[in-house]
């Protein structure tokens, strides 16, 4: 039900029929609505049907462009059984993180590896949908991002990973004033660990993490973004283009 309100709001079917319905007096505004004979309403539910079926053309059209892009898997979907998206709010964007992780440890460098190495869901197996290296873990992650044994070791196919100092060597990561630990946890944010982090701040697919809501490494990956982002310049020409997979889209989009 509430889809199909939300439906008909985007329609302005509301605004429609008020703007339809004879106007009162001074006395009341409703009179000229009360006065309507079922004549009257007939005729103005039929100048109504125009908007529904411009509406339906376009919810139509829209099922037909979904439908094509489907040949794509990165966009093929089967909306029955998913959750729907939704987009926060302004009261959300100025809650920040603290207020779905709570604050991190003191010992940021020593939360991090507690977080991937001595957490219950560290040795828990699973396999990211984009890599082609099989499944992993939370501590082996934490391996490859910081051995270079293991690093050189997980360099196969697309995937290239960068050690920390490898990070902090970069020219724009001594202007931004990177700290190791932020190295490396955006070192891990551009691995498999991804889905582990977007599971936690997403809200969907947490119990798989046993309680570990990454919270130092998270943290550092903000305030890695951030640095990077005051002394980094994307190109006006630059287009970005982001898929979101196994969500239902909001009506409001």
């Amino acid at each position: 039900i509430q889809s199909k309100i939300e439906w008909l709001d985007k329609l302005q079917i509301t605004r429609g029929l008020a703007e339809l319905l004879p106007s009162g007096d001074d006395r009341s505004a409703l009179s000229g609505v009360r006065a309507m004979s079922a004549s009257e309403l007939e005729v103005m539910v039929r100048q109504l049907c125009p908007f529904l079926v411009e509406g339906i053309d376009a919810l139509q059209s829209e099922h037909a462009r979904i439908s094509t892009l489907s040949s794509n898997n990165k966009f093929a979907f089967d909306a029955e059984g998913l959750g729907e998206a939704r987009f926060a709010s302004i009261d959300d964007f100025y809650a920040g993180i603290e207020e779905v992780l709570g604050l991190p440890h003191l010992q940021v460098d020593k939360a991090v590896e507690n977080e991937h190495c001595s957490s219950d869901d560290s040795r828990d197996e699973f396999t990211p949908p984009n890599y082609n290296s099989g499944p992993t873990t939370p501590s082996q992650e934490f391996k490859i991002a910081t051995l270079a044994e293991d690093a050189a070791a997980a360099s196969v196919g697309g995937r290239r990973v960068l050690l920390p100092e490898s990070i902090l060597d970069m020219d724009c990561a001594k202007r931004a004033g990177i700290l190791r630990v932020e190295a490396l946890a955006l070192s891990l944010y551009t691995g498999p660990m991804y889905i582990r982090y977007n599971a936690v701040l997403r809200g969907s697919g947490r119990a798989a993490l046993k309680g570990n809501k990454y919270t130092a490494t998270i943290y550092a990956i903000v305030s890695g973004v951030m640095k990077l982002a005051r002394v980094s310049a994307v190109p006006p020409s630059r287009k970005v283009w982001r898929g979101v997979g196994d969500w239902r889209a909001p009506c409001t989009l």
